[in-house]
């Protein structure tokens, strides 16, 4: 058998003029050393995890999956694993991947389906009030996002938990077909295919899926904005575009508002890929006036509600209290009480001073702090099981279960840290930056905040494409006939 090649794909995003400018120049080169420190903080996350739970088995699927991307890089496994990914026409691939996905989400229903416990419950019963007519409810805690979601399931499928993690599965089909066109845009056919075959398997997001949570559909709204800053150069695009990605993200909003602050990531993306400060600032201002004006109906209703401007929720300062008060362990604590003539949004301004108040008089406590949350956010991704389970499974089958979600976890991150690490430059570098700029925002807004390996699944795609443009050039060498340019 002829050794495997990979079919470059010619971006459609050609590397534009502009980026040879000084701010263009500065930002790629940000995007360089924030990736550096992304992958350093995962290498250092996965590693100090186990100490941080003390729990020294906890280092047998770091183990595993260092010893498995290993294996993955031997040049005679990937010259298997390059003829398998390269069977299929690209059209037959992505069909097959979507099946493949739907399938493994499915099987995880069958097997390990439960009823919605916490917040995916109060979802849930959100949901069975608006489709009643009895409204949301007289609260702004929770985003209310999810609930409307599972709403229009409900109507059109009817009000069953089983419906909604079907369509779950629909959603993971979904993710790991435009992971692969992500994937192909921004290396080659070979990434985008290693990269989507990732997102159909991953155990974490396949388990999740039995679940009612917000995140695999916060994913795919994420993924779906950097597929469009990846179509086509910004000097080119429709301002169709544009809009689709503001009404994205404020749709993104009410999922989960961390993505208030992402007109700022897109200006910056913009100024990457060459354009001037002034079309660039024009874009980002109408992402941002979009965003405001998907959420501006909530906010009304929140408004009149208490009579305060809420843009989302009332759980911001609560949030960044948990994570910034002399008792804060970069993990979630029960919020404290207050008196009875106390609202929610009083509650919330008055822990959002506190949290404030106690990063600038500790900094120095803020900065040691990070060292734990980078291991609960980056070290493990099993933490989907306190969901997915809840107590509810045979605890040798959850120990199983997460042994095969960190092997997996391990894997990638090795194979991430690889590619980002020992090959710093690539020949479309701008491409990377949304790639990479949504981990790393990701990143920074739980800087301030608690830290659960469950929060970075939003961005999971945007990873395993990195591992893949990594596990690429790891081996591209080793196999013959596998072209450098096309890695």
């Amino acid at each position: 058998m002829n050794a495997p090649t990979l079919t470059h794909v010619p971006s459609a995003t050609p590397v534009p003029s502009g980026v040879r400018s000084g701010i263009a120049t500065t930002l790629l080169l940000t995007q360089r050393l924030f990736s550096g420190l992304l992958a350093l903080t995962l290498i250092w996350g996965v590693l100090s995890f186990p100490a941080y739970k003390q729990m020294l088995a906890g280092y047998a699927p770091v183990l595993g999956g260092a010893a498995a991307a290993w294996f993955a890089t031997r040049p005679r496994i990937a010259s298997r694993l390059l003829v398998v990914l390269n069977l299929l026409r690209p059209a037959y691939f992505v069909g097959l991947l979507a099946v493949v996905a739907f399938g493994v989400r499915l099987a995880c229903i069958v097997a390990f389906g439960q009823e919605p416990v916490n917040d995916h419950r109060y979802a849930h019963e959100a949901a069975l009030r608006i489709l009643n007519n009895e409204g949301y409810g007289p609260s702004a805690y929770y985003p209310p996002g999810m609930a409307f979601w599972l709403a229009g399931v409900y109507a059109l499928f009817g009000p069953s938990v089983r419906a909604a993690q079907l369509v779950n599965c629909l959603i993971g089909a979904g993710l790991a077909a435009l992971t692969y066109g992500v994937g192909r845009r921004v290396g080659s056919e070979a990434v985008g295919r290693a990269a989507g075959a990732t997102i159909a398997f991953f155990p974490s997001l396949a388990l999740y899926a039995t679940t009612i949570g917000y995140d695999p559909l916060l994913a795919l709204i994420f993924l779906t904005c950097v597929w469009l800053l990846l179509r086509r150069h910004p000097e080119h695009h429709h301002w169709t575009n544009t809009v689709a990605i503001g009404l994205l993200s404020g749709l993104g909003l009410y999922l989960k508002p961390i993505g208030l602050f992402l007109p700022g990531l897109y200006l910056a993306t913009y100024l990457a890929y060459g354009l001037r400060l002034q079309q660039a600032l024009l874009r980002a201002a109408l992402i941002g006036a979009l965003m405001l004006a998907v959420i501006s109906p909530w906010t009304v209703r929140n408004y009149r509600l208490f009579h305060e401007i809420i843009p989302v929720t009332t759980s911001g300062g609560v949030g960044l209290w948990i994570a910034n008060n002399p008792d804060a362990t970069g993990l979630s604590l029960p919020i404290p009480p207050f008196p009875a003539d106390v609202n929610e949004y009083q509650r919330d301004r008055i822990l959002w001073q506190k949290g404030w108040d106690y990063i600038r008089n500790d900094p120095l406590r803020f900065v040691a702090i990070q060292l734990p949350k980078a291991a609960y956010l980056w070290g493990t991704s099993s933490t989907v099981m306190a969901t997915v389970s809840a107590d509810r499974l045979p605890p040798r089958v959850e120990q199983a279960l997460k042994l095969i979600i960190n092997t997996a976890w391990s894997t990638l991150v090795a194979l991430l840290a690889w590619g980002v690490l020992r090959y710093r430059t690539t020949e479309n570098v701008h491409l990377f930056w949304p790639v990479l700029a949504f981990v790393v925002y990701l990143w920074g807004v739980h800087l301030f905040y608690e830290a659960q390996s469950r929060y970075h699944l939003p961005v999971l795609p945007m990873l395993a494409v990195a591992a893949a443009y990594g596990w690429v050039r790891a081996v591209r060498r080793g196999v013959g006939g596998l072209d450098a340019r096309n890695a």
